[in-house]
């Protein structure tokens, strides 16, 4: 890797998180895409990751591919529904996208988490978003 940087966004209730790596060849970006979201395989292994990397109380009641628009020669997208315990005891449903993207050798990460009731908001600020993020790359 030869480059990256990282920008979070949190308003109440939802919270945005874009992540971007400059790897040192479009072979090296091929490769990656290749072995870690391509495969068959790919889906299981993130959800697991993605599982496992949740804090203690929340669990994951799905996590599924997701059309992402195609703004890039690689895209991938993925969303997980999170089941989060409230206040109040009761539990609130909580869907997060992770939206991938690669061109030249360059790798753009997107997450976006909004509680579930939110989802029509949350993918027209993500397509606003991932707009401007692909639009500022070389």
């Amino acid at each position: 890797m030869t480059g990256a940087a990282e920008s979070v966004f949190r308003g109440h209730g939802f919270y945005f998180e874009s992540d971007a790596q400059v790897l040192k060849t479009v072979a090296m970006v091929n490769l990656d895409w290749k072995r870690s979201v391509y495969p068959p395989g790919a889906l299981g292994c993130l959800g697991r990751l993605f599982a496992r990397k949740l804090p203690p109380g929340q669990r994951l009641r799905w996590f599924r591919r997701l059309r992402a628009p195609h703004l890039a020669n690689h895209v991938a997208g993925f969303r997980g529904l999170i089941s989060v315990p409230a206040r109040d005891g009761s539990r609130v449903d909580v869907l997060t996208d992770i939206l991938l993207f690669a061109q030249g050798r360059t790798e753009i990460t997107f997450a976006g988490v909004a509680p579930a009731r939110m989802r029509r908001r949350l993918v027209g600020w993500e397509n606003d978003l991932i707009a401007q993020l692909m639009g500022r790359q070389p």
